[in-house]
């Protein structure tokens, strides 16, 4: 009886001294259909609170019958990117927001995989959808910007077994946008006006406040041009007055060909230029109504 007793101890130690190798797990061969990608990114459409989506197809495969799970790690390639580039979010399946991290010898963290379950062995794999999101708004400059990332594939036992690299670039194109602010009108490059009241004989007469904003991606010059070169023609007889137009304190040829140069790019908030009409002391004015119409242009340089 005693033996007995000993001999069924003895299996059942034998029994759980096994079941640690018989659980123990095993990682499969995945790897990437491709080893390279490239996805470039065009800036368009620059306004505030706009932002540009662009997505990249990633296929994964397994060499398991019936499929295993694997992990997909995302980090720069060389470091964070250049200064200046304009900032970009990364989100896989599900719109799972992602954390890129510095490099591929970075620990992971609590945003920075992406879970796959279920790899077919087949050839066709299966596909999993990043997106990257570049805002466009003002205060970017425009030209072409680079990153490299490194996308890392751990199998289900966290063993690295395939590396990819995504080749991104960015492009911001030069764009401009103005307006005529502290006048009736004037916003989103429509019409404004200036009323310059009563003109009096013998006084000057200056404008209420009112300035010009311009947003630009790049450098950019500012040009004027008068529909009467500088004049106020009456709308009932033939008469004129001349007037001055000054930017920045500086006085402006209505007949075109001046160009007024700013050499960078806007922030967010745009530049922003004093603007005033000046009418000379005049001797005696025929009554009426007087007017001009001054186009403003702003063009990427």
């Amino acid at each position: 009886m005693l033996m007995n007793q000993m001999f069924r101890y003895g299996g059942l130690a034998a029994l759980l001294g096994a079941l640690p190798f018989a659980a123990q797990a095993q990682g499969c061969d995945l790897e990437f259909s491709e080893n390279s990608y490239s996805l470039n990114v065009i800036a368009t459409d620059i306004e505030n609170n706009s932002a540009i989506v662009e997505s990249l197809p990633v296929n994964v495969r397994s060499d398991r019958e019936g499929g295993c799970s694997g992990t997909i790690r995302v980090s720069f390639a060389d470091g964070p990117p250049e200064a200046g580039m304009p900032e970009f979010e990364l989100r896989g399946p599900a719109k799972q927001e992602l954390s890129i991290l510095p490099s591929e010898s970075s620990g992971a963290s609590l945003r920075s995989d992406i879970l796959l379950s279920n790899i077919p062995d087949t050839q066709s794999g299966r596909n999993t959808k990043f997106d990257v999101i570049v805002p466009t708004e003002w205060g970017l400059k425009a030209g072409s910007y680079s990153t490299q990332l490194t996308l890392s594939l751990y199998d289900e036992v966290e063993t690295l077994t395939d590396r990819a690299t995504v080749n991104l670039s960015i492009t911001v194109p030069p764009a401009v946008s103005l307006r005529i602010v502290g006048a009736v009108g004037g916003k989103d490059g429509g019409n404004a006006k200036v009323d310059l009241g009563t003109l009096l004989e013998g006084s000057e007469t200056r404008s209420p406040p009112f300035g010009l904003t311009v947003l630009s991606t790049s450098a950019y010059g500012v040009s004027f041009r008068s529909e009467h070169l500088g004049e106020l023609v009456s709308t009932t007889t033939t008469d004129t007055i001349r007037y001055n137009l000054f930017y920045k304190g500086q006085p402006v040829a209505l007949g075109g060909g001046s160009i007024f140069v700013e050499n960078s790019h806007t922030s967010a908030a745009g530049d922003m230029f004093p603007l005033s009409v000046v009418v000379p002391r005049q001797g005696i004015i025929e009554a009426g109504r007087y007017s001009d119409r001054v186009t403003v242009t702003v063009s990427s340089i």
